[in-house]
C-alpha cells in the first residue's frame, strides 16, 4: 500500500480515569493509521469544562490555555515531522514507529548472525533441560562456529 493511500488521523482527547469523580483529566493523542491506533500521553492535564472535544484543544484566552494549546500544536507538528522522516527513510509508517521516534527509541535492525548467536546461546543454556550437548555442537558447526567447541 502506498504512503499516500494510508488513512492518517490525529485528534487530542481527554481520557477519563477509572473511578473519576471530578478534576483535571489527562490529555492523550491517538495516532491512527489505517485503523491501527497508538496513543501518546501528552503529560498535560485539563479540566473537562475547559476542553473543546471537537477541536481537540483547550478553550479560553488565558495565558495558561494559550500555552497548553501551543504545546499541543508543537506536539502535533512533531508527529507530522516524524511521519515525514519515516517516509523519507523508505520505512512503512506505523503509529508505534512514530511514537518511538518521538520518545527517542530507535529500533536497531537485527542482523542474521546476531540472531543465530543468540539462538546458540539459548540452546547452550538448555543443555540437559530438553537439549543434548550434541545438538548445540551441531548448531555451532552448521553456523560456522566450530572453533567455539
Amino acid at each position: 500500500m502506498s504512503v499516500l493511500s494510508k488513512r492518517f488521523s490525529l485528534l487530542f482527547y481527554l481520557k477519563k480515569q477509572k473511578e473519576y469523580v471530578k478534576g483535571d483529566q489527562p490529555i492523550y493523542l491517538p495516532i491512527t493509521i489505517n485503523c491501527n491506533r497508538t496513543e501518546i500521553f501528552t503529560k498535560r492535564f485539563i479540566d473537562p469544562d475547559r476542553w473543546n472535544s471537537s477541536a481537540g484543544r483547550a478553550k479560553g484566552t488565558k495565558e495558561e490555555i494559550k500555552a497548553l494549546n501551543a504545546y499541543l500544536d508543537l506536539l502535533q507538528s512533531k508527529v507530522y515531522y516524524a511521519q515525514h522522516e519515516l517516509i523519507q527513510g523508505g520505512i512503512d509508517v506505523t503509529g508505534a514507529q512514530i511514537k518511538n521516534k518521538l520518545i527517542g527509541i530507535e529500533e536497531k535492525p537485527h542482523m542474521l548472525i546476531e540472531v543465530i548467536k543468540e539462538h546458540n546461546k539459548t540452546i547452550e543454556r538448555l543443555i540437559g533441560k530438553g537439549y543434548a550437548k550434541g545438538t548445540w555442537t551441531n548448531f555451532l558447526r552448521f553456523n560456522g562456529n566450530a572453533h567455539l567447541i
